[in-house]
């Protein structure tokens, strides 16, 4: 069930190991460790490991968006004790794509011809 959740699974391994950025392991590495904690039982579970999965997907295709996770990433500040580090960092990936696309689209150069 989970290869059709995430049908991107081996292409992000596969370029995670091409990639010799530490900060892209670390990436694929919670990718990973969370694709197989989750319940896929929940249905919101289901869809957030979808949407993760084209996001970290999205993260080796588009340049402009890997590197702008690399840069928030290292910028995420974890202020409560107690929580769930790893689904706390899936959530901020999907907010700083969420911001990302907000960003990109209101961002789009038209040429100008002289």
């Amino acid at each position: 069930m989970k290869e059709k959740l995430c049908p991107n699974y081996n292409n992000i391994l596969k370029e995670c190991e091409l990639d010799e950025d530490k900060i892209s392991k670390k990436i694929v590495q919670i990718y990973k460790t969370y694709v197989e904690k989750v319940d896929i039982n929940e249905e919101d579970a289901r869809n957030k490991l979808v949407r993760i999965d084209k996001i970290i997907n999205s993260y080796f295709v588009d340049f402009k968006f890997k590197k702008e996770l690399k840069e928030k990433f290292l910028n995420i500040k974890v202020k409560e004790d107690g929580i769930d580090l790893l689904e706390f960092l899936i959530n901020s990936i999907i907010d700083i794509f969420d911001d990302y696309l907000v960003n990109y689209t209101r961002n789009i150069y038209i040429p100008r011809w002289i």
